[in-house]
């Protein structure tokens, strides 16, 4: 099994991005984890994503931070608020029964999160995340979609860093 989405919330220097890949501790998935997990590099720490301290959430998940680590208040928000914004989007998505048939103790979450330098709000960092989380998680196992359709011609390519001019 595999399973590979994505999720975006919020607006502005608070905004959270999320890629999520699901799978199995046996598969590609749980290599993969191994593998980021114990090779790590210079202002990209994984880790495992706890609800409390020594409480992970299940499924395991483990938070690779696409920017790097640059100052206190980026690491202060990557491994508070953010952190805490996605163990809820986890549980959130496993109320809503994004697992049911799942065995949680053996799937795996593998997630690359983009929080800004910029970042400075500990309450929207964490709604953000939250949301992302949540969002991701149920798109990749087909609970919830996406808000258009990619082919759309009437839908022009824009993120947080590019607008089409015009």
């Amino acid at each position: 099994m595999l399973h590979i989405a994505e999720a975006y919330s919020g607006r502005g220097d608070n905004h959270i991005h999320i890629n999520l890949i699901l799978g199995t501790r046996d598969g590609p998935v749980g290599q993969t984890f191994l593998n980021t997990l114990l090779n790590q590099r210079p202002g990209h720490v994984p880790f495992i994503v706890v609800l409390q301290p020594n409480l992970p959430v299940r499924p395991l998940t483990l938070f690779v931070n696409k920017a790097e680590i640059r100052g206190e208040t980026h690491a202060r928000l990557t491994w508070g608020a953010c952190q805490a914004g996605v163990a809820e989007g986890v549980r959130d998505a496993v109320r809503a029964g994004a697992f049911d048939g799942y065995d949680l103790d053996d799937t795996l979450l593998l997630i690359a999160v983009f929080i800004g330098w910029s970042a400075n709000d500990e309450g929207t960092v964490l709604a953000n995340a939250r949301e992302a989380m949540r969002t991701a998680i149920l798109r990749a196992v087909r609970r919830e979609g996406y808000a258009g359709d990619v082919m759309d011609e009437s839908l022009q390519p824009f993120n947080s860093f590019y607008h089409m001019p015009g």
